[in-house]
């Protein structure tokens, strides 16, 4: 049989509904749409669990020394494999008074340009950063001028410091961003994916000079939620990590129980003259036909589900799904 009276036959069969091309698009779309919702909700969980880690700053740790950090080895401590962000800081001991808290003297710190990432700013020299805390009380966190009882001062905008058991340094604070020739006092790292021994690894990284190491402190900003978090391992570990194994199973035993609802049609063929390979090659163009609409059905449904993802997270999601989506 030529390939073209092949295709003509087969699309025969899926038009007047011999083939059982609906039942099949439907069957192994529910159970692939079972298996992917199953498994992606297992994704989603493990990407939301080291997402919180992350942003609660538990994979962010503090070098303190007094008078002991070098800005420059501090700051340049991202060129580590795994440093994601490093700043230095340290106090500014007269605060800053408001005159809209004129009976308040507001924690102040000055910090090196890379400590802006830390913060979740765009750096810029020379910048003053008010928490959000901070910024509500004085009347918005948008960019403008403020009043002190030592002049007027311009606030580039707020960041985010929750109080989600991190240390409260700059819960309520006012952060300067400032060139690097200054001492400071700590030096924060941030690393991703977490790694305490990397964190202890580079305790003496930003020290200066002749500095004491028996003094230096290393603490964790955020230790509520454990020290460590390994989503790589969590992921691969799943439960539900067989589910494109498991949807493929069924979707395969589906396709066999219609090839048994078939026989009769087969043998028939078979009995009027036409080849195993002409039925063969009829079965394929016919599975290559229906398996375009579920193709489409499984990207949608991929789409659908991992809409409200995060950048990261999304990538994470896409390629769970295509594993099921084609076991």
């Amino acid at each position: 049989m030529r390939t073209r009276d092949a295709a003509s036959e087969a699309v025969r069969n899926v038009i007047s509904g011999v083939s059982h091309a609906v039942l099949l698009v439907l069957a192994i779309a529910v159970v692939a749409g079972v298996a992917m919702w199953v498994d992606l909700s297992a994704v989603a969980k493990v990407i939301d669990q080291a997402e919180a880690f992350r942003t609660m700053g538990a994979s962010t740790w503090i070098v303190t020394l007094e008078d002991g950090i070098d800005a420059d080895r501090c700051d340049s401590l991202t060129s580590v494999g795994g440093v994601t962000a490093a700043g230095a800081m340290r106090v500014d001991p007269e605060g800053t008074r408001f005159s809209a808290l004129p009976s308040l003297s507001v924690d102040t710190y000055t910090a090196t340009p890379g400590f802006a990432k830390l913060l979740g700013v765009q750096p810029a020299n020379g910048d003053v950063w008010l928490s959000e805390r901070l910024a509500a009380d004085l009347g918005g966190t948008s960019p403008r001028w403020l009043s002190t009882t030592d002049g007027m001062i311009f606030s580039s905008g707020s960041f985010a410091y929750p109080s989600d058991g991190r240390v409260p340094l700059l819960e309520y604070s006012r952060v300067n961003l400032s060139p690097t020739q200054h001492v400071f006092s700590s030096c924060w790292i941030s690393i991703w994916p977490s790694s305490p021994s990397l964190a202890s690894t580079l305790r003496t990284a930003p020290l200066r000079d002749g500095a004491p190491t028996s003094e230096v402190q290393l603490t964790q900003l955020n230790s509520t939620a454990g020290t460590t978090i390994n989503p790589a391992s969590d992921f691969t570990s799943r439960p539900t990590a067989a589910a494109g194994l498991a949807a493929g199973l069924v979707a395969g035993l589906i396709a066999l129980a219609v090839g048994y609802l078939r026989r009769l049609e087969y043998a028939s063929a078979r009995h009027v003259g036409m080849t195993r390979t002409a039925s063969t090659a009829i079965a394929a163009i016919e599975a290559a036909i229906w398996m375009l609409p579920l193709t489409l059905i499984m990207l949608a449904a991929i789409n659908a589900m991992t809409a409200s993802a995060s950048p990261t997270g999304h990538a994470a999601l896409w390629e769970a799904g295509l594993r099921i989506a084609s076991p």
